[in-house]
């Protein structure tokens, strides 16, 4: 009799807790944790592996000795198909290990892995796999796809030497190497902080036909990210946004590019992750508006800062305000900006942004608001000593032409003991004093 157990492949109930390879952004998924498959997946495995031997003319497939022993696994196998894992290992334990030998004593020690593993005692499959490999009975494709098995429990257990040394001899031996056997070898480079060789695994994984899986690309770029080879993570993280588009995705190949000094494509690749609906958090938005700023385009920074505080994207704070203003001041749209900083004006904690704002107001010819503003920075705690003087010389100009010459004359003998506003403040004084003597 010719018996196959089942397999362990991806996708169990216990996920496999990886520590997180990026602080940035992202984290790398783990490997997926095995899983024991039932015994129609493994009747299947083992109708394609003796189609494949018979075949190719390899050498037939080992077959059990002992009648009883065979017909006590293929009950096992029918238990464990029925999800009845103590029952199944009740059947194993009838048999007696100790009067079982060769071929027939490693496929019982790998049916005990896989009850134990459905039952997750993990630690005592592991140890009846490793005795079944080392007893090196079963034939060339059974052993291979057993230490396989062993080496994904190892990743799962965190032992990542017992697999990695797993894996270097399985894939010396295996006649197929895929992309995964190299990411997972990959896997265990990294945490042992093996990253030269981690990287040229990686790197492996990556040159198979298919489009490499997003976990594969992940370490990848961990690991570029760990040698500052920020060049070559930008090539990695162009995949993932294009393989597996992802706010996470778009936003951190935006920082390579930036990273690179490569502005312009920082800003369109944010650009992309804004127009599919991926920035949604108040840091983002501004990244992207003063990305726009930066590119001399205002006008779209203003949009996009005036929609997100529209649909509560951006949180109504005095910073979001000043932003919005002045987009709208860098796009010359001054009528725009006067709202926006004098929310700006209101929530900031002293009056310097009153001063921007009656600044925007001298521009546009509004004496009276100007003043108004101006009156309330003076009303704040207190005022930036390198706005102070600005402060009194607007309010003096503001008073001036609003014919309050009185007022205005006030407003610059103040300005006058700043230094940096003495020389316009005199100017001013000595052409009041000139006004003063023609209209005597």
């Amino acid at each position: 009799m010719s018996q196959n157990p089942p397999e362990i492949a991806g996708g169990r109930r216990r996920g496999l807790c990886l520590a997180a390879l990026l602080a940035l952004l992202l984290a790398l998924p783990a490997w997926p944790a095995a899983q024991a498959q039932g015994s129609r997946k493994a009747k299947q495995d083992a109708a394609e592996e003796k189609q494949r031997s018979q075949g190719s003319g390899q050498k037939k497939a080992k077959t059990m000795r002992n009648p009883r022993v065979a017909k006590a696994l293929q009950e096992t196998h029918e238990l464990m198909d029925q999800g009845k894992d103590q029952e199944a290992l009740a059947k194993l334990a009838a048999l007696q290990l100790n009067r079982v030998d060769g071929y027939d004593k490693a496929m019982v020690l790998q049916y005990f892995g896989f009850v134990y593993f459905n039952l997750d005692r993990d630690d005592e499959a592991m140890a009846k796999f490793k005795e079944a490999i080392d007893l090196k009975e079963l034939d060339e494709t059974g052993q291979l796809r057993l230490e396989f098995n062993l080496a994904q429990l190892y990743m799962q257990a965190e032992r990542y030497q017992d697999a990695r040394q797993l894996l270097e001899s399985w894939m010396a031996r295996a006649p197929e190497v895929k992309p995964e056997h190299h990411y997972l070898l990959a896997l265990a480079y990294y945490k042992l902080e093996l990253f030269d060789k981690a990287l040229e695994a990686s790197l492996l994984s990556l040159q198979g036909e298919e489009p490499p899986k997003k976990g594969w690309l992940q370490l990848a770029l961990a690991l570029y990210i760990e040698r500052d080879d920020y060049k070559n993570g930008a090539t990695i993280a162009e995949q993932l946004a294009v393989l597996y588009p992802s706010k996470t995705h778009w936003l951190q190949l935006s920082a390579f590019y930036a990273q690179l000094e490569r502005d312009d494509d920082a800003l369109a690749v944010l650009q992309i992750a804004y127009r599919s609906g991926f920035l949604e958090e108040d840091r983002e938005i501004r990244r992207l508006g003063r990305l726009f700023m930066n590119h001399d385009i205002p006008f779209r920074a203003a949009q996009v800062f005036t929609k997100a505080l529209e649909e509560k994207k951006l949180e109504e704070n005095a910073e979001a305000y000043e932003l919005l203003a002045e987009s709208w001041i860098f796009a010359r749209e001054l009528d725009k900006a006067i709202e926006p900083m004098r929310k700006a004006a209101e929530l900031w904690k002293t009056g310097d942004l009153y001063v921007r704002l009656a600044q925007l107001h001298v521009e546009r010819d509004d004496w009276k608001d100007a003043v108004a503003a101006l009156d309330k920075a003076f009303e704040k705690d207190r005022l930036d000593a390198r706005r102070e003087g600005r402060a009194h010389l607007l309010l003096g100009v503001s008073h001036y032409n609003l014919k309050q010459i009185t007022a205005a004359e006030r407003a610059f003998r103040k300005a006058s003991e700043f230094e940096d506003q003495r020389e316009p403040a005199s100017q001013w004084l000595k052409h009041l004093e000139v006004e003063r003597n023609k209209g005597g």
